[in-house]
This record gives structure tokens, sequence and C-alpha cells, in this order.
């Protein structure tokens, strides 16, 4: 009888297990728009998230109750995981808080906020514009980062463009000629349509902020070089932030100031109406490398030039091994290593202006970077010593 006892447990204890380590989710569902319902028998899925992403072979529904509430039972409750409750209303994906189980808890709670859809952009601004550039030899990097705020409690889905197969939200200029273009933060390549003096996003705009970036390459083989563009939506502020030294900006209307903390200039100009042109020159540009490819070819020539070449660009890639070169090349890896510090640390700022980082977070990211900078400091004084 005992023997039978110990059978029966056994095949019990998969169950116990998993009633043991199951959790409930349990949430509402809200209108933001004023004077707007939630529609009954919405169907809520939820979402499964670990380390490697998406856990597509998860699967949970339910349907929301007329109370506006809903509930998800027997959740397997690992700490691992991050679960995220979504709805589709009116053809746009809302997504609750995120849920995560904490140690011996097993009940969480989560809230979805829909919003009715609009077709007009008037609640719609540009809170900053950042243009940061970095110089090159002949070129001019630059990346722009786009923080959008839609004030109005409407889900901003867009209006048909001239294909006709996806709603037009957000319009971003690019000049005509610029190459090696990057999505970033906010952006996917699946969700953008591409016209001759920039690209649409196709997403819409949630009532809030939306953080937008990317970035792209101009030829720049001139000292100086013209930019201008339209501001697609009225623009509270610009601002054009060097990240190398030696460029300047010049144009009506900017004022120069000193990013706080760092040793980059800003220039800022605000208020920028719907469709004003943006215009600044850059200055302080190296131009094209100087072309020496024809020296080589006349030399070769004369003294069998394909060896001469050989050399001069095995001197120039590696140095004579001598210790004062070594002593030079590696002060150049570690001043370049500095300026990448110091890039990031004017975009951590940027970012902390703009209000998208915590205090804390921001602090102790600068902390860090500025850290790493004094070492490289340190490295670099004692080489020269």
């Amino acid at each position: 009888m005992e023997t039978r006892t110990h059978f029966y447990l056994l095949l019990l204890l998969p169950i116990l297990v998993a009633s043991i380590f199951a959790g409930t989710i349990t949430g509402t569902i809200s209108n933001g728009t004023k004077g707007a319902t939630v529609p009954d028998n919405l169907i809520i899925e939820l979402k499964k998230y670990t380390r490697s992403g998406v856990d597509d072979s998860f699967n949970m529904q339910t349907t929301l109750s007329s109370d506006g509430s809903f509930v998800f039972n027997d959740v397997p409750d690992t700490e691992e995981a991050i679960y995220v409750p979504v709805v589709y209303y009116q053809g746009v994906k809302y997504e609750g808080t995120a849920v995560q189980f904490e140690t011996q808890q097993q009940e969480s709670t989560s809230k979805i906020v829909i919003y009715e859809p609009t077709q007009s952009d008037s609640s719609l601004d540009i809170a900053y514009h950042h243009m940061l550039l970095k110089a090159g030899e002949g070129s001019l990097e630059i990346q722009e980062i786009y923080v959008v705020e839609n004030r109005g409690d409407r889900t901003f889905v867009g209006s048909p463009g001239n294909s006709g197969k996806k709603l037009r939200t957000l319009f971003f200029p690019i000049p005509e000629n610029a190459s090696q273009i990057a999505l970033q933060k906010g952006l996917m390549s699946c969700c953008i349509e591409t016209v001759e003096n920039g690209f649409y996003d196709t997403m819409e705009m949630l009532p809030g902020r939306k953080e937008i970036a990317f970035s792209y390459q101009l030829k720049a083989p001139d000292k100086t070089l013209t930019l201008s563009k339209e501001a697609p939506l009225f623009t509270r502020v610009f601002d054009v932030i060097p990240i190398s030294n030696q460029l300047s900006i010049v144009g009506d209307g900017f004022q120069k100031t000193a990013l706080e903390g760092t040793q980059f200039l800003r220039y800022t100009k605000v208020d920028i109406a719907p469709s004003e042109e943006i215009s600044f020159v850059v200055e302080g540009l190296p131009g094209a490398p100087v072309q020496l490819r024809y020296w080589f070819l006349f030399a070769g020539i004369i003294f069998t030039g394909s060896a001469i070449a050989f050399l001069y660009f095995r001197r120039r890639k590696l140095g004579t091994p001598n210790p004062a070169q070594e002593t030079s090349l590696s002060g150049e890896l570690i001043s370049k290593e500095r300026e990448q510090l110091l890039e990031e640390i004017a975009k951590l700022d940027v970012a902390h202006e703009a209000g998208e980082l915590e205090e804390s977070e921001y602090r102790l990211r600068r902390n860090e970077l500025k850290s790493l900078l004094n070492l490289k400091s340190q490295i670099s004084s004692k080489e020269h010593v």
C-alpha cells in the first residue's frame, strides 16, 4: 500500500511543482483619449522575453472583462523571464508595463493604456534636434538625434503616401549626397519609406516622447561645407555639436555656448517653425587627403616605383622599429582613445539634458567615462616623461 502511495505521489510531482512555481498576472486597460471608452472583449496576448529575446514558443491569451480587467493564471514563475501584455486596438499595438516575478512572489500587475487614432500631426513637435559632427579626411560624419513629442491624447498614425500602402508619420530630411546611412534608435528598416531627399517613418507615434537617431557621411573635400535643411515640425531646440574640436559653426541666429562638463561647444537655435530653413557653414574641416599616387607613378617609371611604393606604405603603416617611433605610435593610439571617450561623454550630456536619462544613471556612467579618460591621460603623460 505504501509503495502504491509513493507511486501516485511521483505521478503528481510535476503537477505540484508547476503549481508551486506558477504565477498570476493581473492588469487593467484604460483609454487615454478624453471621452473615449474601452471596447469589450479585447484579446490580450502575453509575450515572454528572455536574455536571448522573445520566446516565440510561449503563447498565452485572455479576454478583457467588462470591468476593464484581465488576468493570466499559471504563468511560469522564473526570475529570468520578463512578461509584457500586448493588445491591438484600431490596428495599433499597445504594450503594458513589463512584469518580472521576484523571489517568492507569485502575483504581479500590469497596466495598458490605449488611445484613439488620428491622422493629424497638429499635436506633434520636436523637443530637441541634435546634430553631432565628426571630421574625417575629405569627409564629415553626422549623427542626428531627434526627440519627438506627441503632446496630444491620440495616437498619430500618419497620412497616406504616394505608394498608398503604408501611412507616413514622421519625415526626416537627409542630404542627397549622403552615404553610409545607418538607422539607429527608434527606427526599423522594415518600417521606413525612402524618398529623394530623406525618408519617412511609418510607425505610429503614441502620446509622449520618442527618440530617433540615425547617422550618415558626407564628402567634404574643402575646408568648409554648407549644410541646409527644412525643419519637418516645429522645433523647440536645434543644436549642432562638433565632436572634432577644430570645427566651428557659422550661421544666422545660432548662439554659441559651452557644453557643460566638456570641452565641446554647442551652437543652438530655438523655436524654429515647420518648413523653416536651417542653414549653417561648417568651418575647420581638414579637406581631402593629399593625393600622392601620381608621384608614386612618376617615381616608379624612373626608380622602379613598385618597390618604393611598397616601402613607403610599409613605413607609414608600421613605422621603423625603434623605441622613439614606437612611443609616438602608442601616443597616437591613446590620443584616439581619449577622443572616443570625450565623444561618449558629450553624447551622454546631450541625452541627460534632453531628459532621457535618470540623474543617478547619468552620474554613474559619466563618472565611469571620466575615470577612463583620466587613466588615459595619466598613461599619455607618463610616456612623454
